[in-house]
């Protein structure tokens, strides 16, 4: 079961503040550094995958588009251990696109990007539990390397992996001024479960627009004392912190969502216009922050109980 729909069913905390920390998808970075430019962008967020379509322009004889991951390790507690992002599709002008795919992965300050690959090990280990992997055992010397550097240790049925690593990207684009670049992948929202009290924050009102009259006009059934699941996203939409000209967005939330009986949904306008649906959002026109990100808040009820019998 994904965690959308376990978010669904779990037992919420009463008193909680957000249990669950965002893992949004690193924003892109142009090559070479300034010349490629965002002009329109359409964001959609349907089953919990976003789509997002943006048309850029080119000023280069070979341009692309860097996307550097996060740095990170395994944690058996993180609840989105896959933050390389492996299910990320890429297309350009509507054809797949297969980026140029490499790693960069260290222990302290020690670059082991190369020992890894001699060693014949997955750098994506640590997105497992336990993070197991095996390696090629020809190279004992390459071996001893990573054990002197702590960036292994031994089990019983390989080696655990204790480095940190991130995934490096280079989308290669097309040589004509215009054209549209397509990423689609699943969405790692931050959540929680809040009362309408706890939800409505200083912070939060200014990256959603979100109001406690908004809240209670949307969510009209939801009481004071109601838990409500609450889901933040971040979705970048900008090249080199820079944002498009103009944003649209769309949510049908369904299942896969944490979508119960009502949904509110909470975003920025145009000059900070605030935007609450109950429900669907469709090509609303909004408002991305300074470096591109577009900020989204839903907030669903829980369903009601069921009748005794």
């Amino acid at each position: 079961m994904c965690l959308s729909a376990l978010w669904a069913v779990v037992a919420p905390p009463i008193h909680a503040e957000p249990s669950i920390p965002a893992a949004p998808l690193p924003g892109l970075e142009s090559d070479p550094a300034g010349t490629v430019t965002p002009e329109f962008c359409a964001v959609s967020v349907m089953a919990g995958k976003a789509t997002v379509e943006l048309t850029v322009r080119a000023d280069a004889e070979a341009p692309a588009l860097l996307l550097n991951g996060p740095q990170f390790g395994w944690s058996e507690s993180e609840p989105y251990p896959d933050r390389h992002f492996p299910e990320l599709e890429i297309r350009v002008d509507g054809v797949l696109n297969r980026p140029d795919d490499s790693f960069e992965a260290v222990v302290g300050k020690m670059n082991i990007t190369n020992l890894l690959r001699a060693a014949g090990m997955d750098p994506w280990a640590i997105t497992r539990t336990p993070p197991v992997t095996s390696a090629d055992p020809n190279h004992p010397q390459v071996l001893n390397g990573l054990k002197n550097a702590g960036a292994i240790v031994n089990a019983d049925d390989g080696y655990l992996a204790k480095w940190t690593a991130r995934r490096l990207l280079r989308i290669a684009l097309k040589a004509v001024p215009e054209q549209r670049v397509e990423l689609k992948y699943t969405v790692r929202p931050g959540h929680a479960w809040l009362t309408p009290e706890q939800l409505v924050t200083t912070s939060r009102e200014k990256t959603y627009c979100v109001s406690s009259k908004a809240l209670r006009r949307v969510l009209h059934s939801a009481a004071d004392s109601t838990v409500l699941t609450v889901n933040e996203y971040t979705i970048p939409t900008g090249i080199d912190g820079k944002p498009p000209s103009s944003v649209t967005f769309t949510m049908l939330p369904g299942a896969g969502d944490g979508v119960t009986l009502h949904t509110g949904i909470f975003l920025c306008g145009p000059h900070g216009k605030p935007i609450a649906k109950d429900g669907p959002v469709t090509r609303e026109r909004a408002e991305v922050d300074d470096l591109g990100n577009l900020h989204v808040l839903s907030a669903a009820e829980p369903p009601p109980a069921a009748p005794a019998r």
